[in-house]
């Protein structure tokens, strides 16, 4: 039998395949098989179980073009991941970016409080300073013009 002989017509009809199969002269096999022996009917089953077999059968441009269609839906599904990761991630910075933000501006206003808060209390050292001082003033002068007149000067 000759593998790589041209098909002439079939034992049956063949089946239309996505696929395609390697040449198989599906006469020269019957006549073999009868050759040997096979009545007709025998012949024609076995040569119809081998060509259905070979429906089967991928060849290598066929595992080729396989891969290749594989290898474009796989790349198309692993872009639509990164590019569904990447938003995912966008919309997450986003929102942790928002949220330090309001945390900054909450923190410059408890510092501008803070700063209101030390500055009035500076005022206010400073206004007790003030009459403190001028409170120590008017002793002091006290203190002077009795020591003055007890001492019998002017």
């Amino acid at each position: 039998m000759n593998p790589n002989a041209e098909k002439s017509s079939s034992a049956s009809d063949p089946k239309p395949s996505a696929l395609h199969r390697p040449n198989f002269d599906t006469m020269l096999a019957v006549e073999n098989l009868k050759e040997a022996e096979f009545r007709e009917q025998q012949a024609v089953a076995i040569v119809e179980t081998i060509q259905d077999a070979q429906f089967e059968l991928a060849t290598r441009e066929d595992l080729q073009v396989g891969l290749e269609r594989l290898e474009l839906v796989l790349r198309s599904e692993f872009r639509t991941e990164l590019e569904n990761f990447r938003n995912e991630l966008r919309t997450e910075l986003r929102a942790e970016i928002g949220s330090l933000r309001g945390e900054i501006n909450d923190l410059r206003g408890d510092v501008n409080n803070f700063r209101s808060d030390m500055q009035g209390q500076l005022a206010t050292m400073y206004w007790r300073l003030l009459v403190g001082t001028g409170g120590m003033v008017g002793i002091f002068g006290t203190i002077i013009a009795l020591v003055v007149t007890l001492s019998g000067g002017e």
